[in-house]
């Protein structure tokens, strides 16, 4: 058993992780490690609970390899840029500019039941969508395996948008090196892919230099576990500074702030930040993608709300929104469709703006794909957030 386990050492050390095939041995033999152990402790006369420890181990890691080999046969579909700032190839492109492609797919993984999960995965795919928006934090981590599980059913269909680096439950945030790598393994296990297609960081530390950070998220890319890398809540002076720094490498980052017609009054959540004058004005001088979570203001156009934790208030409840979401339902009436819809076609007008979504129901879904469709000219989107001139 110790010869085998110092096997596996000298294999993993040698091995190109990256390589599909080569992955897919370490994994087997990962397997047989973990096979050769629960033999052991069998009969050493092991409890049950930890017998079914290593058996779920075995399991973990032959599932590992059976997926790894999957994705290596698997030709994916997403649009590639001829002009790619990285290894794995650049998952953005220019899709048209009200399309389908740009609406990404949040929502409440490893939370909801999982086969209203699988559903709405389904016929978001079969309607031509193309990213998935999640987190390593998100639901304990259930949330990347419900994704990982549906992606391993249907290999190279669509994209991941994932986040690492959140604070804890105590708020502490640790962005080291060694914890970032730690998160980012975490995660492509738990989705059961090689690569991720974007990687972001979710908060930032004003404390840590951004030259460190950069060379963090450009590794990422050489090494190809992420295909694109960028960050979430930085300062616009920050994310400025970060645009340079990942240049030295070869690098454009792409970005991820709350983003939509309606303004909120105050964080949704601490250390959040919503795409204001100043970040707009860096994302448009540097042209970065961004993706605005909230999109549809947590349901405010659709008459819903979702106050914060805590203050139990309505972030979107201003004056201002309310006349957004008037003229909203005026035009929806006018185009037989709804003031959400209209909300989200308006985010779809910003440049290279892809909104995410977090539909709870499939009705929900559908009215957030129809605004692919819903085209604004200028002065219909000037009009939905200021009024009248």
């Amino acid at each position: 058993m110790t010869a085998l386990s110092r096997w596996l050492g000298l294999l993993r050390s040698h091995a190109d992780r990256s390589d599909p095939l080569d992955e897919t041995v370490v994994c087997l033999l990962e397997a047989t490690v973990a096979a050769a152990t629960a033999i052991e402790h069998l009969r050493s006369g092991s409890t049950d609970h930890e017998v079914r420890a290593d058996l779920q181990e075995v399991l973990a890691s032959a599932r590992a390899a059976v997926v790894t080999a999957t994705y290596a046969l698997a030709e994916p579909r997403l649009p590639m840029s001829a002009d790619s700032n990285s290894r794995g190839g650049n998952v953005l492109s220019d899709s048209g500019k009200d399309s389908v492609h740009r609406i990404v797919l949040g929502g409440r993984f490893g939370e909801e039941d999982e086969r209203v999960s699988m559903a709405r995965l389904d016929r978001f795919a079969e309607a031509g969508g193309l990213f998935i928006d999640t987190a390593h934090s998100y639901a304990g981590g259930e949330a990347e395996r419900v994704i990982g599980r549906w992606l391993r059913v249907n290999p190279g269909t669509l994209a991941v948008v994932d986040k690492i680096g959140h604070p804890d439950d105590r708020g502490r945030l640790d962005l080291s090196r060694s914890r970032l790598e730690t998160e980012l393994t975490d995660s492509l296990r738990r989705l059961g892919v090689l690569t991720l297609d974007i990687v972001l960081l979710h908060r930032d530390d004003p404390a840590r230099p951004v030259a460190e950070l950069a060379e963090t998220l450009a590794d990422f890319v050489h090494s190809g576990r992420a295909r694109q890398v960028g960050v979430s809540n930085w300062s616009p002076d920050r994310l400025a500074q970060l645009v340079i720094e990942l240049g030295e490498h070869g690098v454009v980052p792409v970005v991820s702030y709350q983003y939509s017609l309606a303004v909120p009054a105050k964080p949704l959540w601490p250390g959040t930040r919503h795409a204001d004058a100043a970040l707009l004005a860096v994302i448009n001088d540097h042209e970065l993608p961004l993706f605005g979570w909230a999109a549809q203001a947590r349901g405010f156009f659709a008459g819903r709300v979702e106050p914060t934790a805590d203050s139990g208030l309505d972030p979107f409840d201003t004056e201002e929104n309310h006349a957004r979401r008037r003229r909203c339902r005026e035009l929806a009436e006018r185009l037989g469709t709804r003031p959400e819809t209209v909300a989200l076609a308006w985010s779809l007008r910003a440049g290279r703006s892809y909104p995410i979504v977090g539909p709870r129901d499939m009705a929900e879904l559908d009215h957030s794909l129809a605004a692919s469709r819903l085209v604004l000219d200028d002065s219909t989107v000037e009009w939905l957030a200021r009024g009248a001139a």
